[in-house]
């Protein structure tokens, strides 16, 4: 597990130990997965938390490659994920979802939020560089968009595969 995945884990169980292990009058039981940022693998620990352990309720992922890869699922099973991270930007526009809350940021948001006051103040050309999965295509998609429209160039961009150092 990620260092990110582990902080929202342990914020996860301080709360409800503050709460007594409850939502309201209703005693609440953790089961922690790990997707290791892998779809498949997340898809996998899905259908096994929503058969066997019968869960009501999911939070997570980090990852938002792994959020794409169970909404289509908890939307058809109906089941309230809380997105404590994953800022997967589509589930905000085309693949909405009524299952899915976020409590965190978009990519797109992380990405347009820096960019109209970098073409302001530092510069009106930029190389972009961010990892090669959906976070970072869709925060360099948000920069691009606010960049450009507050008259910036993109004059390049280079895309790291996950892992890479």
């Amino acid at each position: 597990m990620t260092p990110l995945g582990e902080s929202i884990r342990n914020g996860l169980f301080l709360f409800f130990e503050q709460q007594g292990n409850r939502i309201g009058d209703r005693p609440v039981e953790i089961v922690v997965e790990d997707t290791e940022a892998n779809p498949q693998t997340a898809l996998r620990k899905y259908r096994q938390l929503v058969s066997s352990e019968q869960v009501d309720l999911l939070v997570g992922p980090v990852s938002s490659a792994v959020l794409y890869a169970l909404v289509d699922e908890v939307n058809k099973d109906k089941i309230i994920l809380i997105d404590a991270n994953a800022a997967a930007s589509d589930l905000s526009w085309d693949r909405k979802s009524d299952y899915v809350y976020r409590g965190s940021f978009s990519n797109w948001q992380n990405g347009s939020a820096l960019a109209e006051y970098v073409a302001k103040n530092i510069g009106k050309k930029a190389f972009t560089i961010a990892n090669d999965w959906p976070a970072g295509h869709e925060a360099i998609a948000g920069f691009r968009y606010a960049f450009e429209a507050a008259g910036g160039e993109i004059v390049g961009e280079a895309w790291a595969k996950l892992g890479t150092t």
